[in-house]
């Protein structure tokens, strides 16, 4: 009896183990879209914002030999000035990374990546209280910033950088829960 209640003890144990390293590796997404819904509710959002300066073109898919995302590019707004978005979808089918570049140094340019990134925060459910507590910690901390953001019941991290080489900005969006 003894043997058993050790061995049974030793499969709980070896049980959770697995399962913690399983669900340490699922990939999070950062909003509940995938890159065809993720389009849709983007440009449906700018125009009840009237941002249409920002309107989003059709994605189309970009194979990147990368086993665990699928690659999406698009265009928002005037082709010198606006922002480019890339999408990482993992193979759930849901946005698990989002980069938004747009051209460094510009004010027009910075305003389009401004109102850009407002879409976005609001697609993946930021309320508006929270997008504002959000932009003003961004603004504090030095280029990164997380957010819990009750509504998507996730982290939002966004890392801010700039490529001086090549005169872009570069804001990254990823996710995390909760362990």
């Amino acid at each position: 009896m003894k043997r058993k209640t050790i061995f049974n003890v030793f499969m709980f144990m070896t049980m959770m183990m697995i399962t913690s390293v399983c669900s340490a590796m699922m990939p999070v997404r950062v909003c509940d879209y995938g890159s065809d819904g993720f389009y849709y509710r983007y440009n449906q959002i700018a125009e009840e914002m009237n941002l249409k300066n920002v309107m989003m073109n059709k994605m189309p898919y970009m194979d990147n030999s990368n086993e665990n995302y699928d690659t999406y590019i698009a265009t928002c707004g005037p082709a010198i000035q606006g922002t480019v978005i890339s999408l990482s979808v993992n193979k759930i089918g849901y946005v698990s990374r989002i980069m938004v570049m747009s051209k460094a140094n510009d004010t027009i340019a910075e305003k389009n990546l401004g109102d850009t990134l407002v879409i976005i925060l609001a697609l993946i459910g930021l309320t508006r209280a929270e997008m504002e507590y959000f932009i003003f910690s961004w603004q504090d901390e030095t280029d990164n910033a997380v957010h819990w953001c009750e509504s998507a019941r996730r982290y939002i991290i966004v890392n801010d950088g700039l490529n001086s080489n090549q005169n872009t900005r570069v804001v990254r969006i990823s996710a995390g829960i909760d362990s």
